[in-house]
């Protein structure tokens, strides 16, 4: 009987295990990873990114916290009755083998209050709970125009 149970530990031990290599951080990848540096006197920002559910079952995924920033929340750009909105979600559900792009006009991160000095090139790791349990992305600051950009448009002139 004791070899029985602790065989079956073994293999529910092993099964988990391959469940964990296989899901990665919540059976989630994350590309494309970026938040805009506030701009000048602004008190807030976007972060964006391509989050893949590579899992096969669909999971819930919600924001926590991003670093450098006193607050964080999941946003939905939307339009009614001619007008465009947004509000804040609480979480998105994406299905098995779905996936959920943060970007303008959608869905987003919507940061607040930036902490300390922001730079270009910074990283910032975005703590987000998948189906209750922590997963942490590196996010990009960038600016939201490039030196090269801007040097373009003034050539123009």
């Amino acid at each position: 009987m004791t070899r029985i149970v602790t065989k079956t530990l073994i293999l529910v031990l092993i099964s988990n295990l391959a469940w964990l290599a296989v899901a990665g951080k919540g059976g989630i990848g994350v590309k494309q990873s970026k938040i805009f540096l506030p701009l000048p006197g602004s008190h807030m920002t976007a972060g964006y990114a391509h989050i893949e559910n590579q899992s096969a079952k669909a999971i819930k995924v919600s924001v926590s916290r991003v670093d450098h920033f006193a607050k964080a929340e999941l946003h939905r750009t939307y339009e009614k009755d001619g007008r465009v909105g947004m509000e804040k979600v609480d979480e998105v559900v994406i299905e098995a083998g779905k996936a959920l792009h943060l970007m303008p006009g959608g869905y987003h991160l919507m940061l607040f209050d930036p902490q300390g000095e922001l730079k270009d090139g910074q990283i910032a790791k975005v703590h987000l709970l998948v189906d209750g349990f922590p997963a942490v992305f590196e996010f990009k600051l960038e600016n939201r125009v490039s030196d090269r950009n801007v040097e373009e448009h003034h050539s123009h002139h």
